[in-house]
């Protein structure tokens, strides 16, 4: 018997948590003109010059740029390769980094300003 009533509690524990799990998904970004959020479009055309040297310094093997403006997306872009080896794989705009570490420069550099 007290099986039985511990499996309904943990099967309504579970049905109960079912109706929360698409709160976590966040709302999508929509995306407009630059012209739109009151940016200038030729400015952002130099994004793709900066990045461009970077990718052509090695400085880096790829990136992915985004720019948003009063809750809109106005530039989103990716640039060169997520991966060079064992295969060359391209960068896509919803690849996922890897930001181990960082919370030493990152909080030096915010102190610093």
């Amino acid at each position: 018997m007290k099986s039985r009533t511990f499996l309904a509690v943990c099967f309504l524990l579970v049905v109960s948590g079912l109706q929360f799990s698409h709160a976590d998904v966040p709302p999508r970004l929509p995306h407009v003109k630059p012209e739109a959020a009151g940016m200038d479009a030729g400015r952002l055309a130099l994004i793709d010059f900066v990045v461009q040297r970077g990718l052509e310094g090695d400085a880096m093997p790829g990136a992915v740029v985004l720019v948003g403006c009063q809750g809109k997306i106005v530039f989103l872009k990716a640039y060169g390769d997520r991966q060079l080896q064992p295969e060359k794989i391209a960068m896509t705009t919803d690849t996922v980094f890897d930001l181990a570490s960082l919370t030493k420069p990152v909080a030096t550099a915010t102190s610093v300003m």
